[in-house]
């Protein structure tokens, strides 16, 4: 009997990713950059590198819908910005993961 991935699976993939420091694993580029995104400018436009490669990293985002991922950017408070990553519904703050 097979087990069906829930988005709660995907989101917890995104979250190991994001928490891994790219070529984390001998001879892999997988991983993320976090800190180097979180100092980048919002206006650099890098949601859709982002989203590009955590779909090569983690193939199972390559199968999902094309509006299924997502990276918002929003104010906490007056001094604080957070981007997260919507995966299935979940948004999971980069700035936590990291």
């Amino acid at each position: 009997m097979e087990t069906p991935i829930t988005s709660r699976d995907l989101s917890d993939m995104v979250r190991h990713w994001l928490a891994c420091p790219v070529n984390g694993y001998l001879g892999a580029g997988y991983g993320c950059e976090v800190k180097s995104l979180l100092q980048t400018p919002m206006s650099a436009g890098l949601a859709d590198d982002l989203i590009s490669k955590a779909r090569e990293d983690v193939p199972l985002l390559s199968r999902t819908a094309a509006g299924a991922l997502n990276v918002y950017a929003y104010d906490r408070d007056f001094e604080t910005k957070v981007i997260a990553f919507e995966i299935g519904g979940q948004l999971i703050d980069i700035g936590a993961v990291a």
